[in-house]
């Protein structure tokens, strides 16, 4: 017994060593666009029954205004988001009213009403279908 409760041990250590501590995936760098997005604080961001597309433009128009660079956010559209048969993105509506955020806290609202998710390039964030 004592025995199968040393060999019991040293494999759990050993998978603790192999999956490490907590099993967390190591921590991503940000993109220099992400920080940019992180830094654009955004003092009123507001659509009231607003089509998707008018509100990510409306959103490239607030981080452009409220960037001290002045540097255009560019957003581009995966292909299946777009042409989706069973969701049309341009017939959605969306009403959100935020204040004082981060451009990139305002991007997740967005993306989270609409269920989209984006992968940061160093110049542009593409706009995907959520995966999972």
């Amino acid at each position: 017994m004592k025995s199968l409760l040393a060999h019991i041990l040293i494999a759990f250590v050993s998978l603790s060593f192999v999956m490490g501590e907590g099993n967390v995936p190591p921590e991503r760098t940000m993109t220099r666009l992400e920080r940019k997005l992180a830094d654009i604080v955004i003092p009123v961001f507001e659509c009231r029954d607003t089509p998707a597309l008018d509100a990510f433009q409306l959103f490239v128009r607030q981080c452009l205004k409220s960037d001290p660079d002045g540097e255009y956010i560019r957003l581009a559209f995966d292909l299946n988001v777009l042409n989706n048969p069973d969701r049309k993105l341009a017939d959605e509506k969306i009403t959100i009213s935020l204040k004082d955020m981060p451009a990139k806290d305002v991007l997740e609202y967005l993306l989270a009403l609409l269920n989209l998710q984006t992968d940061f390039h160093e110049s542009f964030i593409l706009i995907r279908q959520t995966t999972g």
